[in-house]
């Protein structure tokens, strides 16, 4: 059998079942996160054995889901369908071994056993009616859908003492051998088991280390046991702490969204959903916000926790609104664009306009996510006479009292030789100086007039971006609807 290599090489193998949710994807980034911290190897591989569950979409779905969080494998994608021959290969060397055997009983004989053992008190298992007293070799043929007499393939496991592991998280874990079946490695429609396949295939491509969810913990006395029989070195295990919704129970469908393209479409940035997950049972000190580079270069196992990691909407938010403070309003365009498309706004035209990003500038000091930012500038890309007022804002702040301040900044700012936000605080400190208004008042009725709400970035940053032409025009309307 071929051995371990020293490089460290990792994998990454989902069952296409479905889309990559955010359990399988944090296990997929700490794989990527070790493999470049070591210098190592990252493989991808498909396991897809479940014929019935297995569809391509799923295939598909992970594989766009890991793209968009620029988790990039080195080797692969491998596909076990593609790889039964490898299976039944190693399936025959246990049988000349003598470290497997078939079984001709069937699901009924198995059912009337374990309902035996139940009323005896005894955990249910099979009763090993068909494994051989000695170790010896067994005729190699495997089963097939044609068979006369249907069989499967069990492998022989001890009948004592115990399975040792060092797991790199868990610390030692230990599983009387007495615990462990003569399991099926092979299928009487002659398709390999999940538990057979995965060693082999660690086998042959040369895994160093198993990093996997906690709730495979219980595969691995099985797993141990045919690297065993196969005389090959088992990889070094660790699994990671289970993910958790604010309930503490496990993350789920109830919990919200779990398909990592449903946090793409709440608009959360591939970056700071990649940093949030991977602060999930691991952590550096006191260190929240992390570059791609810097997750590479902290990343250890020994860092990872034992204890459940519970998954917080509220912090995820945080890291992303952070994460979209580091962003430029130019690299930002583009990603809000595609929430403005959403919405029917015709934007791609001007996603290159410096105002655009001079806009998102002021608006991602006080958004979260990416569709806060497209909802917060809509008024932007709205034509003038599209705009609608919020009439509870319009009432409170476009008044009688306030329409001669109005006319006098219509004026104003037609006749203005300079149009910055700089000019424009001075314009309105003089016009609130001579009309003896508050600033709020005059801000809070041109915002509405402008943006149809009470809320936007700095009234100066609203009244820039959106023109000299645009300010008169959305102000005289406003300033006819209160006469």
């Amino acid at each position: 059998m071929t051995d371990n290599c020293n490089q460290v090489r990792v994998r990454f193998a989902p069952s296409p079942t479905g889309s990559l949710h955010v359990g399988g994807a944090r296990t997929a980034l700490f794989n990527a996160l070790f493999a470049r911290h070591t210098g190592g190897k990252l493989i991808l591989r498909i396991e897809d054995t479940d014929l019935e569950r297995s569809t391509p979409e799923a295939v598909e779905t992970i594989l766009k889901g890991l793209d968009w969080l620029d988790i990039k494998g080195d080797e692969g994608p491998f596909y076990q369908t593609q790889r039964f021959e490898i299976y039944r290969d190693y399936a025959r060397r246990l049988l000349e071994l003598g470290h497997a055997y078939p079984c001709t009983c069937t699901a009924a004989q198995l059912d009337t056993v374990r309902e035996a053992q139940r009323a005896r008190g005894e955990k249910p298992q099979y009763n090993r009616l068909h494994r051989p007293a000695e170790i010896a070799p067994q005729p190699a043929r495997l089963p097939g859908k044609g068979d006369a007499e249907p069989f499967v393939i069990r492998l022989r496991a001890p009948l004592s003492g115990t399975c040792v592991f060092d797991d790199l998280i868990l610390g030692q874990i230990e599983t009387p051998f007495e615990e462990i079946d003569d399991f099926v490695i092979v299928r009487s429609d002659g398709s390999p088991t999940y538990n057979f396949t995965v060693v082999v295939d660690d086998i042959e491509m040369r895994i160093s280390h198993v990093i996997r969810g906690m709730d495979h913990v219980s595969n691995t006395p099985k797993q141990l046991v045919i690297y065993d029989a196969l005389e090959a070195k088992p990889p070094l295990f660790a699994h990671v702490p289970m993910i958790l919704g604010a309930d503490k129970k496990k993350l789920s469908k109830r919990h919200g969204a779990t398909s990592v393209f449903e946090y793409k479409s709440e608009g959360y940035l591939s970056e700071a959903f990649v940093n949030y997950i991977a602060r999930l049972g691991w952590g550096h000190g006191d260190q929240e916000i992390f570059t791609r580079t810097e997750l590479e270069e902290y990343f250890t196992l020994e860092a990872i926790n034992k204890s459940p990691a519970v998954f917080d909407t509220t912090k995820l938010q945080w890291v992303n609104a952070e994460h979209m403070k580091t962003r430029s309003g130019a690299e930002l365009a583009p990603l809000v664009g595609e929430f403005l498309a959403a919405q029917g706004f015709r934007a791609a035209g001007r996603l290159h306009d410096p105002a655009f990003h001079k806009l998102l500038d002021g608006l991602k000091e006080r958004k979260k996510t990416l569709v806060e930012l497209a909802e917060g500038c809509r008024w932007f890309f709205l034509a003038d006479d599209q705009i609608e007022l919020d009439q509870k804002a319009a009432k409170k702040f476009l008044v009688p009292a306030i329409t001669p301040a109005l006319t006098k900044l219509i004026e104003r700012i037609g006749q203005a030789q300079l149009y910055g936000e700089a000019e424009l605080e001075t314009l309105f400190n003089d016009l609130i100086a001579s009309e003896q208004i508050k600033m709020a008042d005059l801000a809070q009725a041109v915002r509405v007039a402008l943006t149809g709400t009470s809320v936007s970035p700095p009234i100066f940053l609203v009244l820039e971006v959106l023109g000299r032409e645009s300010v008169v025009t959305r102000l005289r309307a406003a300033l006819n609807m209160v006469r």
